[in-house]
């Protein structure tokens, strides 16, 4: 996909991803939420997504899971919602931590600066 039109996978409260489609989609992104952590890095592995945000708040073994498989194979950018201080985000430059109570059009605009960002670095 492209900066203008990303394609996001979120693990995590599908209803959250969901809320996050709704906010997003008339702008041409698109947000798939997979059910568990097998079905996401399937996702991860065939429609190779612009962004992945992992919801740890919400689902924090699928999102470990998820996290220590994608940073295995260099996936980035990773976004983590989490209030865990302690978090383990070295595993890549590009891996943010996000507070777990933000809302969906400030997650949206933090994912448009980070793949906009991806996007301008890889010109």
């Amino acid at each position: 996909m492209s900066a203008q039109h990303p394609f996001i996978l979120f693990v995590g409260n599908p209803g959250r991803g969901e809320d996050l489609l709704t906010t997003v989609e008339p702008l041409g992104w698109w947000v798939y939420t997979p059910e568990d952590d097998l079905e996401a890095l399937g996702m991860y592995i065939t429609f190779a997504p612009d962004v992945v945000v992992l919801d740890a708040e919400a689902a924090p073994e699928i999102a470990a899971n998820v996290y220590h498989h994608l940073s295995s194979v260099h996936a980035a950018p990773l976004l983590v919602l989490t209030s865990d201080a302690n978090w383990d985000a070295s595993a890549s430059e590009d891996v943010y931590l996000l507070p777990p109570g933000i809302g969906r059009e400030a997650l949206a605009a933090r994912i448009a600066a980070v793949v906009g960002n991806r996007e301008t670095e890889n010109a």
